[in-house]
């Protein structure tokens, strides 16, 4: 195994342990087993030590409500940004690597029933509170439209070109 695809599987799955270990706990657990790896695209089931060389590696959770916790639409007892820290964190000890959040569509995810609402909540990290910043109100983004795929908060790693 080349060192530059060793470091994707060592990145990968340090990622996998991190987003976790910072999910939110819940009676039913279903957040933190809901993290998943896909190689390229695809719903990754095999070993991550046989990540092919050159391949994308995105990590998502697959519950609804992963936006709304990621972004902070939905108040919890963790902090919102859990993909951010975590990409955060893969690009600190893995500096030779790519890893960029993104939204993106997942096969056999969530298809939004309704308009699209923001909550009016911000979460202030250096206080560790949140605020109300205006009322809930329907969103126009077209993302959030009913019968649209809903797009997940998603760390994406791959190797970087040269």
């Amino acid at each position: 195994m080349r060192a530059s695809t060793l470091h994707l599987v060592e990145a990968a799955s340090f990622a996998l342990s991190f987003a976790v270990e910072r999910s939110p706990e819940e009676a039913s657990g279903r957040y933190k087993r809901g993290w998943f790896i896909a190689v390229d695209d695809q719903p990754w089931t095999a070993a991550l030590s046989v990540i092919p060389s050159g391949a994308q590696v995105m990590l998502t959770n697959r519950e609804p409500y992963h936006r709304k916790v990621d972004t902070g639409g939905q108040v919890m007892r963790v902090p919102p940004g859990i993909v951010e820290a975590t990409r955060q964190a893969v690009q600190r000890r893995f500096p030779g690597l790519q890893a960029d959040r993104s939204f993106v569509a997942i096969p056999g995810g969530y298809v939004l029933k309704g308009r699209g609402r923001e909550s009016g909540l911000r979460f202030d990290a250096k206080g560790g509170r949140w605020s109300r910043i205006h009322a809930p109100r329907p969103v126009r983004a077209k993302d959030r439209r009913a019968s649209q795929a809903l797009t997940y908060p998603a760390l994406i790693l791959s190797q970087r070109v040269r």
